[in-house]
């Protein structure tokens, strides 16, 4: 093992002690992925980023928990629905966070574009 991946290796068990010392002490943990991010393909980090916690100590139970009901706390959801959230309503669709009145307005202003241009 070299010096860096030495390095990289301790910095991991830090992290995964401050991951874990921070649920403890009752903050909210969820799962996330860095999809998108160069030569990463999507949805793999997501599950690594699961085995990662279990690595760090949490039980099963509790990684699934973190990956569902944290996630869901989280992002203010009730019952599966967006909570309006100081004016503003976010809606999740196939997994991506939009707002909602802006992607209204996108909507709008296509559907004007593909009337004006079919006349």
């Amino acid at each position: 093992m070299s010096r860096r991946q030495r390095a990289l290796a301790l910095r991991l068990v830090f992290t995964m002690a401050a991951v874990r010392d921070f649920a403890r002490m009752g903050g909210l943990v969820g799962c996330g992925e860095d999809a998108g991010f160069i030569y990463m393909a999507y949805g793999f980090t997501y599950l690594r980023e699961l085995e990662l916690q279990q690595e760090a100590g949490f039980h099963p139970i509790d990684v699934i928990q973190n990956a569902t009901g944290n996630n869901a706390r989280i992002l203010d959801l009730k019952d599966g629905r967006p909570v309006m959230r100081g004016g503003v309503q976010w809606t999740i669709k196939d997994g991506f966070v939009y707002s909602a009145p802006a992607l209204l307005e996108d909507v709008k202003t296509m559907v004007a574009k593909a009337r004006a241009a079919k006349g």
